[in-house]
């Protein structure tokens, strides 16, 4: 993988973006990750190559002019990657939401979107008349 290639595909967080939140945070433990735009708690399937990476980058950390050649040879390639977590998530039963799309009225994150109610606020967030 190169430094740009999404690490987290569920939210689109790069390689570099990881290694530079793992050098400027110090980060110890792989679950302090999930920091980095939630990375790792999409699907999942991120999690072992960003704690790989961790491990990595703690014992051997790239300097910024190496960042490529560091990664390409500790990161399997791109399509690689992503056939691995297409499988992961079929096994898994995962379905895309952002490639299926939300129908109208259909729930997300416990509220519904795009139904009938309508609410309406004044410029302090209080609640007007339906």
């Amino acid at each position: 993988m190169q430094a740009d290639d999404e690490l987290c595909l569920c939210f689109h967080i790069s390689c570099r973006k990881v290694l530079n939140y793992i050098r400027i945070h110090r980060v110890r433990l792989p679950s302090q990750l999930s920091e980095c735009g939630g990375a790792g708690t999409g699907c999942g399937w991120c999690r072992k190559q960003m704690q790989k990476l961790l491990v990595q980058c703690q014992e051997s950390p790239p300097a910024a002019e190496e960042i490529e050649a560091w990664l390409a040879a500790r990161t399997p390639q791109k399509s690689v990657y992503g056939q691995g977590r297409e499988k992961y998530r079929a096994a898994k039963g995962v379905q895309d939401v952002a490639a299926e799309g939300l129908r109208e009225g259909e729930a997300f994150g416990g509220s519904e979107i795009g139904g009938s109610e309508r609410i309406v606020t004044n410029d302090v967030g209080e609640k007007q008349g339906s």
